[in-house]
């Protein structure tokens, strides 16, 4: 089936801002915020309260951070949480570079994954033997599944399920499926899960948000 999502609303193109990718010496948040991280995980004994301090306090230094970045960290962190498995580093860069109303992946927008993971201030980490990205610890799942959507107020909940459409709508799809989805990393996690992300979604936009076509 060839899938096309129609040209978006505002508010529907508004989800899909895909931040200037920040390189290195743009990041101002790194090592030194994750250690105050470290620091309250070492001393867990505070419990549940002291860590969530600590998260409290870095999720206030992204939103301090400059636009561009701030966005780039709180789409990641929004992916990470809410994914319906962990995302390996080149499923979440194709993820995040996905863009409203295309027909193909433009490749200038993939992050660095060291300015990915900069950008979060600590928050997450690589997995160097499954290549997967993720929270720095399962507290800081804890943390964001407490907390909800509050600290992703100016993130779209639609934004998984929709970038997983646009992804699969991409002409490259329509010529030989079976070759060419091993060759783009974010497929086979489109394919399966964005009827997952947008079940919930769909009573609060309205199927115009996700409507398809067939051409």
């Amino acid at each position: 089936m060839y899938v096309r999502l129609h040209p978006p609303s505002l508010i529907y193109s508004q989800l899909f801002k895909v931040p200037p990718c920040a390189t290195l010496h743009q990041l101002a948040y790194r090592q030194s915020h994750g250690k105050a991280i470290d620091t309250a995980l070492d001393n867990m004994e505070a419990g549940t309260e002291g860590l969530d301090k600590a998260y409290d306090d870095t999720v206030n230094r992204i939103e301090n951070q400059q636009q561009g970045i701030r966005e780039l960290a709180k789409n990641m962190l929004f992916w990470i949480v809410f994914a319906k498995r962990p995302l390996t580093t080149e499923e979440l860069r194709h993820a995040l570079a996905v863009e409203p109303g295309t027909r193909s992946l433009d490749m200038r927008n993939l992050c660095p994954v060291e300015d990915m993971v900069s950008s979060c201030a600590g928050l997450v980490t690589v997995n160097r033997e499954s290549n997967t990205i993720g929270l720095v610890h399962y507290t800081t799942q804890e943390y964001f599944q407490r907390r909800r959507l509050e600290a992703f107020r100016d993130v779209n909940r639609a934004i998984i399920g929709a970038s997983c459409l646009t992804y699969l709508s991409y002409d490259v799809f329509a010529k030989d499926l079976e070759s060419l989805s091993q060759q783009h990393a974010f497929f086979e996690y489109a394919a399966k899960n964005w009827g997952y992300h947008i079940q919930d979604y769909t009573t609060e936009c309205g199927r115009s948000c996700f409507e398809v076509s067939h051409g």
